[in-house]
C-alpha cells in the first residue's frame, strides 16, 4: 500500500511541475521578453484559464504526503520550513500580481505587478530547483544517530 501512495504522490508532483512549469515559464518570459502590451496580454491570456487550477495539484500532493507519510511530512516541513514559507509567499505574490495587474489602469501599477509576477515566477522555479537538488543530494530530514538518519530504518 505504501508503494501505491508513493506513486500517487509522485504522479501529483509530476503533474504539478509540468502544468505549473508552463506558468513559471510564462512569468519568466513576461519578465524578460514581453515589452509591448499585446505581448503581455497574449501571455496572461495563454495561462489565464488554468494557472490557478495548477496549484491544486501541489495542495493535493501535500494532503497525500500528510495522509500517507505523516513522519516524512512532519520532518520535511520542519526541515524545509524557511524555503517552504518563501515558496508559499511567492505563490501568493505571483497570484496577486497576475490578478491585480489589470484592476487599475495606471502605468506604474501595471509595471509593478508585471515585475511581481515575473520575479515571483523566476524565484519559484529557482527555489523548487534548489529544493529538488537538496533532496537528490541527500538532505537530512530527521535526527542522525551514529551517522544513520532515523528515516532510513522505515
Amino acid at each position: 500500500m505504501e508503494l501505491f501512495w508513493y506513486l500517487v504522490l509522485m504522479l501529483m508532483l509530476a503533474v504539478y511541475l509540468i502544468l505549473d512549469g508552463y506558468d513559471f515559464g510564462a512569468g519568466i518570459i513576461h519578465l524578460f521578453f514581453a515589452k509591448e502590451e499585446k505581448d503581455k496580454k497574449a501571455i496572461t491570456n495563454a495561462i489565464g484559464p488554468f494557472w490557478d487550477a495548477n496549484e491544486v495539484w501541489l495542495i493535493a500532493a501535500g494532503g497525500v504526503l500528510f495522509f500517507a507519510f505523516p513522519t516524512l511530512y512532519a520532518s520535511s516541513f520542519s526541515g524545509f520550513y524557511l524555503p517552504l514559507i518563501m515558496i508559499l509567499w511567492l505563490l501568493i505574490f505571483r497570484a496577486v500580481g497576475l490578478e491585480l495587474r489589470g484592476q487599475v489602469h495606471n502605468k506604474l501599477w501595471e509595471i509593478f505587478w508585471d515585475k511581481a509576477f515575473g520575479i515571483a515566477s523566476l524565484l519559484l522555479a529557482l527555489f523548487f530547483g534548489i529544493a529538488l537538488g537538496n533532496v537528490v543530494r541527500g538532505v537530512n530530514l530527521g535526527m542522525v544517530e551514529n551517522g544513520i538518519s532515523t528515516h532510513e530504518a522505515h
